[in-house]
């Protein structure tokens, strides 16, 4: 989703932001923080769709 959604992207850890990074540094990989590398490695070859259960107005 980030990658067709969002042109920069914060990442938040415990209710704090730890990293904020442009969309391309996030698709190479090439991140700074160890919590951030966590993420993108852990979504890795995740492929599907997600259905909603309902829609919020």
């Amino acid at each position: 989703m980030v990658a067709h959604l969002c042109d920069r992207v914060a990442i938040m850890q415990n209710g704090g932001s730890v990293e904020v990074a442009a969309r391309a540094q996030l698709l190479k990989g090439t991140v700074a923080h160890p919590y951030t590398r966590t993420l993108i490695e852990g979504s890795k070859g995740y492929v599907g769709r997600v259905r909603l259960k309902s829609v919020v107005p």
